[in-house]
């Protein structure tokens, strides 16, 4: 899922983007979204469905924590016996399994139970800074579609004598303010 649209960047660039722009501003803004959700090491995608987890032979309480997170609700949460046509069993909430911290997605298990876990559920709402780094990030890229003559060119004076410095692929300093409140790899709690 893409957290930013053509849209909110041509907002945020202030211009009008032609049809073939604005194709390209929606696949940059996946891309960006993509770059997001490494940065931030989670995703922040809204549903997630049959998520899996390997969980064999647990004695005692067990915790999971799903792959995305924060966590706003848990759907379901099913044992998936091993080997083919393994018996479902679907697990109650409040009984076999609970969401003990939806910020960190920590889902308790409990004890007995032999297979994979599958389980649903839904994350919170994309926070304002995820969605203002993936437009600003997405619009960064497109302007260089824009002005293809500045792709390479971070530095340009001709004085006494011509100078031109070439710019890498990287990430305007903008973006990753707005993603202090993110660090890569946070433990959030």
């Amino acid at each position: 899922m893409a957290y930013t649209d053509a849209t909110k960047i041509a907002d945020y660039m202030q211009v009008t983007f032609t049809t073939a722009q604005a194709t390209a501003a929606g696949n940059l803004s996946q891309i960006a979204s993509d770059w997001v959700d490494n940065y931030t090491a989670r995703s922040w995608d809204a549903s997630v469905t049959d998520e899996q987890h390997s969980y064999y032979e647990v004695v005692g309480l067990e915790y999971l924590q799903t792959y995305k997170r924060p966590v706003a609700t848990l759907g379901s949460v099913a044992i998936h016996e091993p080997g083919v046509g393994g018996a479902v069993t679907v697990l109650t909430a409040g009984v076999d399994y609970e969401l003990v911290n939806g910020v960190q997605g920590l889902i308790r298990i409990t004890p007995y139970h032999y297979g994979d876990v599958v389980m649903s559920y839904t994350t919170a709402t994309v926070p304002i800074e995820i969605v203002e780094a993936a437009t600003m990030l997405a619009a960064h890229w497109m302007q260089f579609r824009l002005h293809p003559e500045m792709q390479r060119i971070s530095f340009y004076a001709a004085d006494q004598s011509v100078q031109i410095r070439y710019r890498g692929y990287d990430v305007p300093v903008e973006v990753l303010d707005v993603l202090k409140v993110w660090p890569k790899g946070m433990q959030l709690c």
